[in-house]
């Protein structure tokens, strides 16, 4: 009964542990993200990735550049 106890004490402690932790982060992304294109500025693949990091940009309330 005793070590019952123990174990649930400990895991009530670990999950309080872990949502202090959890609140002190910071939102996900804090810095602009870098997306690296592998290829040449100007083709299909290029304007793809644009697009797409302008919406990223847009949903993510940060930026995202392509390089």
């Amino acid at each position: 009964m005793r070590a019952h106890r123990f174990v649930g004490l400990s895991v009530v402690a670990l999950v309080l542990a872990g949502m202090g932790a959890a609140r002190a982060a910071d939102p996900y992304p804090v810095r602009p993200v870098h997306w690296t294109i592998p290829f040449p500025p100007g083709g299909a693949t290029d304007v793809v990735a644009r697009i797409m990091g302008q919406f990223l940009s847009d949903r993510l309330g940060s930026g995202v550049k392509a390089e």
